[in-house]
């Protein structure tokens, strides 16, 4: 199932229309370092560069009518607190805890309940958001395939009984299809609806995750029933296609009824809990096995074809799913994996340990006019060495605008040229100086929109066509040379380096992690800033 913090927060974001991929939120959440905090969720909001805001504000009704129609609060319920999705129902206010669990209660009530903390959300209009799941194209697919795989077997002309039994095959394998989905936690508001109203003597988890509920090893009884309906499916499909009697079908559906005996007694007498997608596949088991004496059917005629057909429909679809659900659990534990280690690594003090080994390299050039985007004045500094015809420089320029989009009054980025300028014409020296005048001439916004273009499409020619070459080549050149000077000084001989306050980027690390620390450098920069300051008045 969906984690809860990510529905509340997924939740907050359809409220406000905000389209996003639902997988990549849940991932970004559950490995966040402070999960499940409430800096988890405006961190991940960040990230997706999605206004935010978390503060605490007056618990009073004044205040609550400024408060934006949805928005995420921390709730004091039976002196356990909590978080929900709060949504505005008039004079009433419906709180979500999570996907089983909502009420509406009165202004009062909440006023009692709610500890006056918030996160909210503001969608910008003037964006667009690419990062809707485009995989939902999967469900019509199904939906065409199962319409078409129904379409040929009814152009078959079946009689009643066998129509009847095919349609609870289908049932059956759908039933099949939402215990699968719950075995391996994935999302289904279907099985979530269903299974959510658990009781005293309802509850889905304790039956489908208890020792009776697996057969072998990784193979638990959902398997066999996926296996069992599908496979049935197709084969009332072959036989009805052939004009060969289903009766070892109904057979075979007689034969299952123990499989029925064995579920209700289990769910009695061991688990004393009933399932209610469980006692679904019972009944449609019970009413298959109904089908064999209500036909009259009999075995004394099997013929070679149907036994083929029917083998083949069940080792085909056995030998499919086990392999597809095996690969299926593999990945569900490399994601459990992928959320452990990323939660790791982006532990900041782990990062800021390995940062603070590394050796301070004064950046400061004297009397050198470099591009510095951001705040000047700014604690952080994040120096980048560049070149515009580095193939990996890429991807830092498109780090360094990604974080200056979210961070730009906290830090300041100097942009540092690793350019060679003996010869004055060549294409990274003509490039460089320009872009060193349209930040001087014409300011951050204008060079960066430059730099993109020549990062994205190394071709110098086009680019000095757009962009003409440097008007004072002569000035700029001299920059350059005292930037190139500097890394020939420092031993900085590729591109591209991230320098930290000074400090070389730690190598365990994929430059892109940068922008995950950013808020903490910041933090921890303000703290030692303040620390200075006192100590020189002491």
């Amino acid at each position: 199932m969906k984690d809860t913090l990510s529905f509340l927060v997924q939740s907050l974001l359809q409220k406000n229309k905000i389209k996003i991929d639902g997988e990549e939120l849940d991932f970004q959440i559950q490995s966040h370092p402070s999960y499940p905090s409430l800096h988890a969720i405006t961190g991940v909001l960040s990230h997706f560069d999605i206004e935010n805001t978390a503060i605490r504000v007056p618990v009073d009704k004044e205040t609550l009518e400024q408060l934006p129609p949805s928005f995420i609060a921390q709730i004091k319920r039976n002196e356990v607190t909590d978080f929900a999705l709060v949504v505005k129902k008039g004079k009433n206010y419906k709180t979500i805890y999570n996907n089983k669990e909502n009420e509406t209660i009165s202004e009062a009530a909440f006023l009692k309940q709610f500890t006056g903390i918030i996160a909210a959300v503001e969608k910008d209009e003037t964006k667009t958001t690419d990062q809707e799941n485009t995989s939902n194209i999967q469900k019509p697919l199904v939906a065409i395939s199962l319409v078409l795989f129904t379409l040929l077997f009814f152009i078959s002309n079946p009689s009643l009984s066998t129509s009847i039994y095919f349609i609870l095959s289908l049932i059956g394998a759908g039933i099949s299809f939402l215990i699968i989905q719950h075995d391996l936690g994935l999302s289904s508001k279907i099985v979530e609806s269903i299974c959510s109203q658990e009781s005293k003597i309802t509850n889905c988890n304790a039956v489908l995750n208890s020792k009776g509920a697996t057969l072998y090893k990784n193979i638990k009884l959902s398997d066999v029933s996926l296996i069992y309906f599908i496979a049935i499916s197709i084969s009332c499909l072959l036989l009805s296609i052939t004009k060969t009697s289903l009766n070892i079908l109904y057979f075979i559906s007689l034969a299952a009824s123990p499989i029925v005996a064995y579920s209700i007694y289990y769910q009695l007498k061991v688990s004393k809990n009933w399932c209610v997608l469980c006692l679904g596949i019972a009944s449609i088991l019970v009413l298959q096995a109904t089908v064999f004496f209500i036909t009259g059917a009999t075995i004394t005629s099997l013929s070679f074809q149907s036994v083929l057909l029917i083998g083949f429909s069940f080792i085909t679809i056995a030998s499919i799913w086990l392999f597809i659900s095996s690969k299926l659990k593999q990945q569900q534990e490399l994601n459990t994996l992928k959320i452990e280690s990323t939660k790791f690594k982006r532990n900041f003090e782990l990062f800021n340990t390995l940062l603070q080994k590394q050796e301070t390299i004064n950046t400061l050039i004297p009397e050198t006019s470099e591009i510095i985007f951001g705040n000047k004045n700014a604690p952080l500094n994040i120096t980048v060495i560049t070149n515009p015809f580095c193939g990996h420089c890429k991807s830092v320029h498109s780090l360094v605008t990604s974080i200056l989009k979210t961070h730009h009054n906290e830090i300041n980025v100097t942009i540092r040229f690793n350019i060679n300028t003996s010869n004055a014409e060549s294409d990274g020296v003509l490039v460089s100086s320009r872009l060193l005048e349209l930040f001087h001439t014409e300011g951050e916004l204008k060079c960066l929109e430059a730099m993109h273009d020549i990062y994205n499409n190394a071709d110098a020619t086009s680019w000095l066509a757009t962009w003409k070459k440097s008007a004072n080549a002569e000035m700029y050149k001299n920059i350059l040379e005292a930037e190139y000077n500097w890394c020939l000084d420092n031993n900085i001989n590729f591109t591209p380096e991230i320098l930290v306050n000074g400090k070389s980027f730690p190598q365990a690390y994929n430059r892109t992690d940068l922008a995950f620390f950013i808020e903490d450098l910041n933090e921890f920069c303000a703290t030692n800033e303040q620390a200075t300051q006192l100590q020189k008045t002491l």
